[in-house]
């Protein structure tokens, strides 16, 4: 099996179980754009690949679209977090959950819904630029007060110049495969420091330009916080 260049020496494994493009279509979708492989064929680890490894399920794609079969094809692996950016939770292990993949920009990206709802999410992954300032400000305090839900910020890059509302803060370089407008060092960190006093904030990457899993361990991380509460899924 291929490895996802961005896994290399992490305690991750990817699996995806559907085939071909993901029709949720959010903004900008690494998977969609430019992803590591083709996407023609499901991408499928044995137990000997995954070791004892976390399987992080549809990194690309989305765990919620034909189900049946991401439960199916995962029930195998012991260890292993679902991704979806659609409001159901209800899988046999913990949730990351994208709150904001097909409105980026939404000024109230929160749902208003009891905790309870959320006890199966390891994290709110919230998708970040540096114009969508006021939805992260609703999230951040919505999950990580009373709710104590971790928030992941994963910075924005985009393909193309007229896909930026601030230009000045962006520059053209390539990230591991592809070359992407990406946010400047800057502007980076200065949303990074708004939060770095909130234990329940963390960054995609950990440190300004390197995206690499082995070096950042935010995912694993929250993953075995999640499990050591105890809570059953």
């Amino acid at each position: 099996m291929r490895q996802n260049p961005k896994l290399a020496k992490s305690n991750l494994c990817d699996c995806i179980p559907q085939v071909g493009h993901c029709p949720n279509l959010c903004s900008c979708c690494y998977f969609n754009n430019g992803f590591y492989r083709t996407l023609d064929k499901p991408l499928i680890p044995t137990l000997k690949e995954v070791g004892d490894k976390i399987v992080r399920v549809n990194s690309g794609h989305d765990s919620n679209l034909q189900k049946p079969l991401v439960l199916r094809t995962t029930k195998k692996y012991k260890k292993k977090f679902y991704n979806t950016s659609i409001h159901d939770f209800n899988f046999p292990a913990p949730v990351a959950y994208t709150i904001n993949g097909r409105n980026t920009d939404s000024k109230n990206p929160v749902y208003d819904v009891d905790r309870t709802e959320y006890k199966n999410v390891m994290t709110i992954r919230y998708r970040v630029n540096t114009w969508n300032g006021a939805g992260l400000v609703k999230v951040v305090d919505y999950f990580t007060g009373d709710r104590k839900v971790p928030v992941l910020l994963t910075f924005m890059r985009y393909q193309l110049y007229e896909q930026l509302n601030d230009p000045n803060d962006y520059e053209y370089k390539k990230h591991i495969l592809n070359g992407y407008w990406s946010i400047k060092e800057e502007p980076w960190n200065k949303i990074v420091n708004k939060y770095k006093d909130n234990p329940l904030v963390f960054v995609c990457g950990k440190t300004y330009g390197n995206s690499y899993c082995k070096d950042c361990g935010n995912c694993e991380k929250l993953y075995n916080e999640f499990m050591n509460k105890g809570e059953k899924c």
